[in-house]
């Protein structure tokens, strides 16, 4: 199963022992340059944990099950993990750029598999062009030529096609406000036809 990893925010981890909750996912750790979630920074009701990915039995769209609370691992005693979550970008401060440096929009999401938590593409944001907003595409993370903490870099086909969609995108907003202009210009002339009657 494939979800936006902004999905599992707020998602209960329960045991599956007892069928409690145990925490509450707060954050997610990830290796963008190796497309693969870590795990999950969690809340318990005694504090902040870490739960790695090798820890979840099953993961679904309402909820992550581990076998028992041992699955959540001290905050402090898991630095590799905790460092990212304190060093590493947001995801909306990644920028994605074609292989020209040119900037086609920032990282808005990730999708991500459930059971392989491998990291399968990439929601970019693409802002506006000239007043059009862009809105947001899902690349393949095989369109990534490049990954690190703060850039991807597209490869030249991806780009070319975004660049071509957004050239429509505009073109089509063009006809629309050029057709609404001269409806509203009928319309004016039509009123003042009606005032001289």
């Amino acid at each position: 199963m494939k979800i936006l990893a902004t999905s599992t925010l707020e998602r209960n981890v329960v045991c599956t022992t007892t069928a409690e909750t145990v925490a509450t996912v707060n954050d997610l750790v990830y290796d963008l340059a190796a497309c693969s979630v870590m795990g999950f920074e969690v809340l318990a009701t005694d504090g902040k944990y870490v739960l790695p990915v090798s820890h979840i039995k099953s993961a679904s769209d309402h909820q992550i099950l581990v076998e028992n609370q041992d699955a959540l691992q001290k905050h402090e005693d898991e630095p590799a993990m905790t460092a990212e979550l304190m060093r590493g970008a947001n995801l909306q401060d990644v920028e994605v750029k074609t292989t020209q440096n040119v900037l086609i929009g920032n990282l808005n999401d990730l999708e991500i598999d459930l059971e392989s938590w491998s990291i399968t593409g990439f929601q970019i944001d693409r802002g506006a062009l000239s007043g059009t907003v862009l809105g947001q595409v899902l690349l393949p993370s095989e369109a990534a030529e490049y990954k690190s903490p703060t850039l991807i870099v597209v490869t030249p086909e991806v780009a070319l096609s975004l660049e071509s969609e957004a050239e429509q995108l505009l073109s089509e907003t063009v006809r629309q406000a050029t057709d609404t202009a001269s409806g509203l210009l009928k319309k004016g002339q039509e009123l003042i036809d009606g005032l001289g009657s």
